[in-house]
């Protein structure tokens, strides 16, 4: 008779592997389509008086649709699906840090932490996609 913990445990190993990297990833990709999917029903109102509501739709739109393409394929090794993600996960991210630095040097107050944090998540989007240049499909074994 199977218990409960013997099925997650099957179901953790149908991950792929690097599994635990794989799933840091997939919570941060679900964070990311949770902050897209609110930037797309409540805009931020320094983000659309900085770049206008069609540019602001755009950058929330990379991030819903980054998050939720890269959490649909991390786990599966997906790469060829998950680089589409990073790819608008790249744009969305890029788009923000060029407001918060435009809004660093325009207006009153420093957003250098922000713009530290941006850089972070851009380090951290092209590690990963340096991580899963070399297959389409990561290879069973």
């Amino acid at each position: 008779m199977r218990t409960h913990l013997t099925r997650i445990h099957e179901a953790y190993l149908l991950i792929k592997d690097p599994r635990a990297t794989r799933i840091a990833f997939l919570i941060a990709y679900l964070s990311v389509l949770q902050s897209g999917v609110a930037a797309l029903i409540h805009p931020p109102t320094s983000i659309a008086a900085e770049i206008g509501p069609w540019l602001t739709l755009v950058w929330a739109i990379s991030l819903t649709v980054g998050g939720l393409v890269g959490a649909a394929s991390v786990l599966q090794g997906w790469n060829y699906v998950e680089r589409i993600g990073v790819a608008a996960l790249l744009t969305g991210t890029a788009i923000y840090g060029v407001v918060v630095l435009t809004l660093h040097f325009s207006s009153g107050g420093q957003r250098l932490t922000q713009a530290g944090f941006v850089a972070f998540a851009l380090s951290m989007l092209i590690w990963r996609l340096w991580e899963i240049r070399r297959y389409l499909i990561e290879p069973r074994g």
